[in-house]
């Protein structure tokens, strides 16, 4: 049986074809932001192409979207000007094969339960990349509430902060995602002698954590800064869900030295208050692939 997961991503788009509950091909492409219908049609069928197949040949496809997703429709937070399209029923007509559409970070969890050897009844996902996601399992069950839960990115972290996309300020995207990351360490490069190797005008995250690792000082800043400010978020999570465990994923996946200290903060910090149940944090196992893998979740 073969599958297909997209993962809409705010810089890229990744496709790919899934087989037996493995990944056997994958496309990466910088994300249209002009016309993402085309786009996720036209990766669908360079995947197919590359592997001698037809569109008849997938039993189902699943696409996850950074927004606001409910029953298949953009519902809103919408980047590519989508808000109230119903992206599930199009794209199922236009391919002929069963199509589900889901916010992103819930396709990532349900990858992650379902293929992380995660036991887990009660897990809280992050997803940290150019925005921050979030995907609830509660009691073994996705929680999307009335539509549309799980928008971790846009709890507020600093009254009257920084601008949001999403129109409000002080979002928690604007201080914990790989992007905030990026731009902090710009401001905090401009005030110190840096070393830190950069493409340009670009300080990308993967770049500040290469010199991290290196022993770079101004790294070092820039990233325990950052790791305060992912902790306290951390720490607000485990007050309201009191999960067994939260996951870690997207592009900072590939980092666990920073995951670590997080985990030991955490745990420094009891979960949030004296004598609370501890919390299992850890990595997503599936990194930056768990949001083209939740097709195996939703096609078991």
């Amino acid at each position: 049986m073969y599958l297909i997961g997209i993962d809409i991503g705010g810089t890229n788009l990744k496709a790919g074809l899934i087989s037996d509950k493995k990944l056997i091909d994958k496309i990466i492409v910088p994300t249209n932001y002009f016309d993402i219908i085309k786009q996720v049609i036209s990766v669908i069928d360079e995947l197919l192409g590359n592997n001698n197949l037809l569109r008849s040949d997938v039993q189902g496809i699943s696409v996850g979207y950074p927004g606001m997703v409910i029953n298949g429709k953009i519902a809103s937070g919408s980047k590519f000007k989508l808000d109230e399209f119903d992206f599930q029923e199009y794209l199922q007509s236009e391919i002929g094969t069963p199509v589900v559409i889901k916010n992103d970070a819930d396709l990532a969890v349900l990858a992650e339960k379902e293929l992380g050897e995660i036991n887990s009844k009660n897990i809280v996902m992050i997803t940290l990349g150019t925005g921050v996601g979030g995907g609830i399992i509660i009691n073994n069950q996705l929680y999307e509430g009335s539509g549309g839960a799980g928008e971790l990115g846009h709890v507020m972290f600093e009254k009257n902060g920084k601008k949001c996309n999403c129109g409000r300020n002080g979002c928690v995207e604007n201080y914990i995602s790989l992007r905030a990351l990026s731009n902090r360490a710009k401001e905090i490069m401009s005030t110190m002698p840096n070393n830190i190797k950069v493409n340009g005008n670009e300080v990308m995250a993967s770049s500040i954590l290469k010199a991290y690792e290196s022993g770079d000082d101004c790294a070092k800043i820039i990233l325990n800064e950052y790791v305060e400010n992912l902790t306290e978020f951390v720490l607000d999570l485990c007050n309201i869900f009191r999960p067994d465990t939260i996951l870690i994923g997207g592009g900072l996946s590939y980092a666990p030295k920073i995951i670590e200290n997080v985990a030991f903060l955490c745990k420094k910090q009891q979960f949030g208050l004296k004598n609370s149940p501890e919390v299992d944090i850890k990595c997503a196992k599936l990194g930056n692939d768990a949001g083209i893998l939740g097709a195996c979740a939703i096609f078991k």
